[in-house]
């Protein structure tokens, strides 16, 4: 079991490494080509389309985790296939009207925030991000049937492949290759990501085992799915917003090229949330378990020891970042230099948010979750209160400042909520952070 354990660690970690390889590269190679200013369109539209991705999927994505976890302990296997199909018609039903209502709202009144054909190439890619986002139902579904590296590369891997064979092939094969065509190959892209999701989320669903224990199984109502996920979408969608709208209000408070400069910044920033959605992806049906056996003890454990995991590696990370900051960022261009700043305040905010480890997830799969969304959307509301402020007077530097400070405030918040509920107050504090660094004594 532990050398199965270290072995779907080692492919989680090979998985989101090249899906972030990928993107890393993929933004290299559109921010040289073809400019930092087309760089904040896609920033924008991609963290646009992603709220409403979510929002138009009503939490389910996330919640299937649980649902498919818990439904395989009590041996309702048999139920999946139906709630599934049911799932993802509503998701992306809902995600599509969603879109158009906003786009069609954002046309209307689009010489309030763009210029010229800009309105056109932003709704490409919030639309090709919306139905990306609503098609991780398929990821939760396979992350809930214990194939952990295999939903990392589901999540992080096809759209930016897909994105960069596009760009690579178009710029190599067509003369007169520009971001008009590269965009309309992307939406094209991402429809045949989310059907190869969907396919591969059928083959793992071909052998689950049925009603061992429940033969007679009441299938589940979309009403019942969506009470169901209800504190995933309020606490989810909160924390998406979290991490979002600081690109959202920039690219409606400043220009495109700020925009584009501050996202390649925080796209560095992010590579330490990746060293955390590595460790969710074994930790959390582990969670998810022990939480609906309310064994709040030992899911605290499990999140301890991913958090020990998650800062031993977090910790070079940063020091690289530190030390060789310009120089990496000056490799999407010497134009993004100048946003090296942004780098070193969003790296403080990200590391807080990783030492902290899958405490939310405590929360989240047990009966806390009001309480995981009581933060979310306290952080939310200080959020957006602050980066309003903050970009009026400093600029984008101003947003770096507001998203650090918010992202490390509700982190904060959930490792000690997660230590509250699992009664582990009665545990002097220095022991309880030596236990979350993994040091002995």
């Amino acid at each position: 079991m532990k050398n199965r354990k270290i072995a779907n660690a080692i492919f989680a970690l090979c998985a989101k490494t090249s899906g972030l390889i990928f993107a890393l590269v993929l933004s290299i190679l559109v921010a040289r080509i073809f400019g930092i200013s087309a760089t904040g369109i896609i920033t924008l539209g991609t963290s646009c389309g992603t709220l409403v991705g979510y929002f138009g999927s009503a939490g389910l994505n996330q919640s299937m985790t649980k649902f498919v976890a818990s439904n395989l302990v009590l041996g309702k296997g048999e139920m999946l296939a139906p709630v599934i199909r049911m799932v993802y018609l509503f998701s992306f039903g809902a995600t599509v009207f969603i879109s158009s209502l906003i786009l069609l709202l954002l046309g209307l009144k689009k010489e309030m925030a763009f210029d010229g054909n800009e309105y056109i190439l932003f709704s490409v890619f919030f639309l090709g991000s919306a139905l990306n986002f609503a098609s991780l139902a398929s990821v939760g579904v396979v992350r809930g049937l214990k194939k952990p590296w295999q939903s990392v590369m589901l999540e992080g891997v096809p759209v930016p492949l897909v994105s960069l064979i596009i760009l690579g092939l178009g710029f190599f094969g067509v003369s007169d290759f520009d971001f008009w065509l590269y965009s309309i190959l992307w939406l094209l892209g991402v429809v045949g990501v989310i059907n190869f999701r969907l396919v591969i989320c059928r083959y793992f669903l071909r052998n689950v085992p049925g009603g061992r224990i429940h033969p007679n199984i009441e299938i589940p109502s979309l009403k019942d799915m969506l009470v169901y996920s209800r504190p995933f979408l309020i606490g989810s969608i909160s924390t998406l917003a979290l991490v979002n709208v600081d690109n959202i209000m920039l690219g409606f408070m400043v220009s495109n090229e700020d925009l584009g400069g501050y996202s390649i910044a925080y796209r560095l920033a992010a590579l330490l949330m990746i060293l955390q959605a590595i460790t969710d992806s074994f930790t959390a049906p582990r969670i998810a378990e022990l939480g609906a056996q309310k064994n709040w003890l030992k899911a605290i454990e499990v999140s301890s020891k991913a958090c020990s995991y998650v800062i031993a590696l977090a910790c070079p990370v940063m020091i690289v970042f530190f030390f060789f900051g310009k120089n990496i960022v000056g490799i999407w261009g010497a134009e993004f230099v100048r946003y090296v700043d942004v780098l070193y305040v969003l790296l403080i905010g990200q590391f807080v948010n990783v030492a902290c480890g899958p405490a939310g997830k405590v929360l989240m799969y047990g009966e806390f979750g009001w309480l995981r969304n009581a933060i979310c959307i306290g952080a939310l509301g200080i959020d957006i209160a602050l980066n309003y402020i903050f970009i009026l007077k400093y600029g984008y530097l101003g947003a770096a400042i507001a998203t650090s400070f918010s992202i490390a405030c509700m982190q904060f918040c959930f490792w000690l909520a997660a230590g509250k509920v699992s009664h582990l107050y009665i545990v002097p504090k220095v022991k309880y952070i030596m236990q979350v660094l993994g040091i002995k004594g």
